[in-house]
């Protein structure tokens, strides 16, 4: 696990730097306990990882319960209620849905206080199921209209801090000082056995000409929905900024779908779609390479199977060479 001050993970709560990866085990059956008395009927409750989820009903309808899973991810929780709440009925209605906030505030376990929010569940299902299925079958027929949906959250007219934005100087010190955060988490040996230094090298060639923009920040395939009605709907705005660099969210999609989704040949289809709508090539690739950078450190986090993210960080650095 990387140092502090190396540490991409962290938040500030009281003073500390804290890990909001690293879970509280809550009790659920207390946790039940609150939301019966608050007049919910509790029809599932887990905490699959950082945070505790569940599927509420009253008067006939079905919600989704989100509880930050540790003090540090209370942060994080507490930011996407800014972003529901400030984004309300500001993208467009008849291309993607935001849940309807209906409900938020604090719950206090062992002396310890938990963000939580209560929204509409949206009628719908993931684009993809992952991680029950890399199968991407169903992404392609909405190409467009994910692209649209990114556009549409770039321009979002709000103002939403980055959670560890303090400090770091403008958007373009922000974006610059992550993606080193998230090189020097990987260890020495495969930052040299890959020739990382080489993406690291585009970043920081490219950012100076990269402009601001709103960003979802985790603008991945199983965090959009496929509505009853053929609109999108997206999820999980933990991460959501408006001090971003343009084109973040569709570099951040296409790194999920060739190297998490293991679909090279859509993934470059996306990316020639957005050259076709007239974007920037050189910007764009700087923004694939900072992506590229993160995905490295995914697998030394998780699988350390490192074939997709070489394959996708050569892909990189052929684009517009």
């Amino acid at each position: 696990m990387p140092e502090t001050d190396n540490n991409p993970f962290t938040v500030s709560v009281g003073g500390r730097e804290l890990d909001y990866r690293v879970k509280d085990n809550l009790d659920l059956n207390q946790i039940k306990e609150v939301l019966e008395s608050k007049g919910w009927q509790v029809i599932e409750l887990a905490q699959p990882h950082r945070n505790v989820v569940g599927v509420l009903e009253k008067d006939g309808e079905r919600f989704r319960l989100k509880l930050a899973g540790s003090v540090g991810m209370g942060v994080l929780v507490k930011n996407e209620v800014e972003f529901l709440t400030q984004a309300k009925g500001l993208l467009p209605e008849d291309l993607v849905a935001l849940p309807t906030l209906v409900e938020s505030g604090e719950l206090k376990f062992n002396n310890q206080t938990y963000p939580y929010f209560i929204v509409k569940e949206l009628p719908g299902k993931p684009l993809v199921s992952y991680p029950e299925t890399k199968d991407t079958a169903q992404l392609a027929p909405y190409i467009d209209q994910i692209i649209q949906t990114a556009e549409a959250v770039s321009s979002l007219p709000i103002s939403l801090k980055a959670r560890d934005y303090a400090g770091e100087g403008d958007y373009k010190d922000f974006f610059l000082n992550k993606t080193r955060k998230w090189l020097t988490a990987i260890p020495e040996e495969i930052r040299n056995r890959y020739q990382l230094n080489a993406l690291s090298d585009i970043v920081k060639a490219g950012t100076p000409k990269l402009e601001k923009s709103f960003r979802h920040g985790d603008f991945a395939p199983w965090h959009i929905l496929l509505l009853d009605d053929e609109r999108l709907g997206l999820l999980d705005f933990e991460h959501a900024t408006s001090e971003g660099v343009q084109y973040y969210d569709l570099a951040y999609f296409i790194q999920r779908v060739f190297q998490v989704l293991e679909d090279k040949n859509l993934a470059k289809e996306v990316y020639h779609r957005l050259i076709s709508r007239g974007y920037d090539q050189a910007k764009l690739k700087t923004v694939l390479a900072s992506r590229a950078i993160g995905g490295f450190l995914d697998e030394w986090l998780g699988e350390r199977n490192f074939a997709q993210a070489e394959r996708f960080k050569e892909w990189v650095l052929l684009v517009n060479s």
